[in-house]
């Protein structure tokens, strides 16, 4: 089972404060305090993050994914679009909470 994608953008927007640039349909992304970015796929039924590397160490409900484009990583989120970008599926409100906590993300 998948977080919600309303829950995790409030985890998010919690965490992080408002969105990088205006959300689109498919795409909302944040700036963390170290100013990397990471973003949201807002309608895939699996929650799926866009996030720069390094890669997060193996952790329940937290799997690397194949990187896919979107044209809605633009603008602050161009770092996104580069063939370095990581993504990940996400299971559980708890492994987002670590995953957006990992001195890695920040």
């Amino acid at each position: 089972m998948s977080v919600p994608t309303t829950t995790a953008e409030q985890i998010l927007l919690a965490r992080f404060g408002a969105p990088t640039k205006t959300p689109t349909e498919y795409v909302i992304g944040f700036k963390t305090p170290l100013g990397r970015v990471l973003a949201l796929h807002r309608t895939l039924a699996e929650l799926t993050l866009w996030f720069e590397p390094p890669a997060p160490p193996e952790m329940d409900g937290v799997r690397l994914i194949d990187y896919a484009k979107n044209s809605n990583l633009n603008g602050p989120l161009t770092p996104l679009s580069a063939p370095s970008t990581l993504r990940v599926e996400i299971t559980t409100e708890g492994a987002l909470q670590n995953f957006q906590h990992l001195p890695l993300r920040v």
